[in-house]
């Protein structure tokens, strides 16, 4: 958990903020002027990142900036401001700051820029030893054939500078294997910086990875992308297959030319930093698939790093359980029967994987009598509702409210007529209406479960990507409600 100050007059803004960053488990401290927050900086735990307003009542944001640099130097601090603060926000960031937000802007897009100062702050202040620590988050284990396979990959990978395509399924640890080559590799003093890829935003995710420059008379907005931010470090794009065409090319161009353009920018910048990539699907289905363009491919699979789901390596889960009941706040003195585990073992995880081991752990400690979990404590296994007792029943009630939803809609359209079924007047809708009825529930809840992740999603609901787009288009589903 990081602590995270909000320094600014608008309480919209700050209870948005503050809502989203403690979902997301972080101390939040809302200020409405720089002052109390200065003074309040030595007296109890400080800040890890400050999100600060340029206009402020007293103390303007740039001598607050000031100020938090001098007292904490390294603290990323994020700039809000107006269209109208745009060159006072560009030189800040020129200078001290760690990046700029232009009201009004997209949650998402600060909730990311937060995690990635977040993220470098803590590689920064951490020494070589507690950075590994911060990075496997505990969830890096194992001592198995399997993952001393990727072990060895890792160590290869750290060595040389190419890009790097790592693949697994979800929960499967991606993004610390990619920090993990990070810390190990050259180029560990400098940043490493992850930028996940959110479909159908793509003049977002270029602004984000390329920068962006536009003109508009006398006013000159830009934006720093991760490619200048990350300045000789890592970059990891993740998820791969949900990357446009276009921006797919551009990053194609910028890996072979090392170089790159802006979003609106006609002048090119050199590209001083190492790319890495993550996908859930493997590389041959995204070709196969036509989501990922050819030559892109060919790139990627130059070095390829394949991380084995938690079911291919189920003798690192005693360790993983051990660990994270000694390293997570909430599951602290916690103890474990023999049997819990081997239930554990015996499960396939082929939803979350390692996270969603953690998370059944969690949950387990929530009910756990004595600070004993015991083998009815643990949450009923997902991977197995195909098979499980409940699962007939629920069948049943779905095919009874089907049938009795058809039943009233005949009823409704006058389809006791008897009309023979090439009878021009039984030409209707019921098969599409039905879709309307059970689609949008169907496809809201496998969204929900993969977060919003439209390559997992597509995956398990076992359609294209471009079908799934559609569809949610079709009955206006954000994957992000």
């Amino acid at each position: 958990m990081s602590t995270v100050w909000i320094i600014d007059d608008e309480p919209s803004i700050c209870w948005a903020l503050k809502k989203n960053l403690e979902v997301e488990k972080h101390d939040v401290h809302v200020y409405s002027t720089a002052e109390p927050a200065i003074a309040a900086v030595g007296r109890g735990r400080n800040p890890d990142l400050v999100l600060l307003d340029i206009r402020l009542p007293g103390m303007d944001g740039l001598k607050a900036l000031s100020a938090f640099k001098e007292k904490i130097p390294g603290l990323p601090v994020i700039i809000m401001t107006a269209f109208g603060d745009l060159e006072t926000a560009v030189s800040a960031v020129q200078g001290k700051a760690f990046e700029y937000l232009t009201k009004p802007f997209d949650l998402d897009v600060a909730l990311q820029t937060v995690r990635r100062g977040l993220y470098q702050s803590q590689l920064r202040l951490a020494s070589t030893s507690e950075a590994i620590g911060v990075t496997r988050s505990g969830l890096l284990l194992g001592q198995s054939p399997a993952m001393q396979s990727v072990y060895k990959q890792i160590a290869i990978a750290a060595k040389s500078d190419l890009t790097v395509l790592i693949e697994g399924e979800q929960g499967t640890g991606k993004s610390l294997v990619a920090a993990m080559i990070h810390r190990f590799s050259s180029r560990h003093n400098c940043p490493f910086l992850p930028a996940l890829t959110i479909p159908d935003r793509e003049s977002e995710f270029d602004s984000e990875l390329f920068g962006e420059r536009n003109s508009d008379r006398s006013v000159t907005l830009t934006r720093t992308g991760l490619f200048e931010l990350a300045a000789g470090g890592t970059v990891l794009v993740e998820e791969i297959g949900n990357l446009s065409p276009s921006t797919q090319a551009r990053l194609l161009r910028a890996m072979e030319t090392r170089e790159y353009y802006g979003v609106g920018d006609s002048v090119a910048k050199p590209l001083n930093c190492r790319i890495l990539f993550t996908t859930t699907l493997e590389l041959e289905r995204l070709i196969d698939d036509k989501e990922i363009d050819a030559r892109l491919a060919a790139q990627l699979s130059i070095q390829r790093i394949s991380i084995p789901a938690l079911r291919q390596h189920r003798e690192d889960i005693p360790e993983m359980v051990t660990s994270f009941l000694n390293m997570y706040p909430n599951m602290k003195g916690i103890k474990i029967t023999d049997r819990a585990i081997q239930e554990l073992q015996q499960r396939d995880w082929g939803i979350g994987n390692i996270r969603e081991l953690k998370q059944a752990l969690e949950k387990a400690a929530i009910i756990a009598t004595g600070g004993v979990i015991q083998v009815e404590d643990l949450p009923e296994d997902r991977t197995d509702l195909k098979m499980g007792p409940h699962v007939s029943t629920r069948q049943g009630l779905l095919e009874d409210a089907v049938r009795s939803w058809v039943s009233e809609r005949l009823l409704a359209t006058g389809s006791e007529k008897n009309l023979l079924p090439n009878d021009a007047e039984t030409t209707g809708s019921l098969y599409d209406d039905c879709l309307t009825v059970v689609e949008p529930p169907l496809l809201r809840s496998v969204l929900d479960f993969y977060h919003g992740n439209r390559v997992a999603a597509a995956s398990h609901l076992g359609v294209h990507r471009s079908t799934l787009r559609q569809k949610m288009r079709r009955y206006d589903i954000d994957p992000g409600s």
